[in-house]
């Protein structure tokens, strides 16, 4: 391959990972796991009312996705530097929708 299709294919790769990350994290109990971080598995199951396999399957793909890190063998969670670019950004997208709402009431 060349510099130009790796390129590309690199771009496309950083795209698709970029919405799967953004579905993920805009998923309303996937959103609420990551809003209480950090935390433990327990509060979790008990937050979002799933039991322990449902809690790691969930955990599991916002690991994945590079969006959490959890403590090897303590049950801990921690958001990453992903994460609260993510959230950030979701912040920022719900202050623009509130100042837009209110330009339509006011309307």
């Amino acid at each position: 391959m060349n510099q130009l299709t790796d390129t590309i294919d690199k771009d496309k790769l950083i795209h698709g990972l970029t919405l799967k990350i953004f579905n993920l994290s805009t998923n309303p109990t996937n959103y609420r796991v990551l809003k209480m971080l950090p935390t433990d598995v327990r509060t979790i199951m008990v937050e979002i009312k799933v039991n322990k396999a449902n809690a790691n399957a969930r955990i599991r793909k916002l690991e994945n996705a590079g969006l959490i890190e959890r403590g090897k063998g303590t049950g801990k969670i921690r958001s990453t530097k992903l994460c609260a670019c993510v959230l950030g950004l979701l912040e920022l997208i719900k202050g623009e929708v509130g100042m837009r709402l209110n330009e339509l009431l006011e309307a």
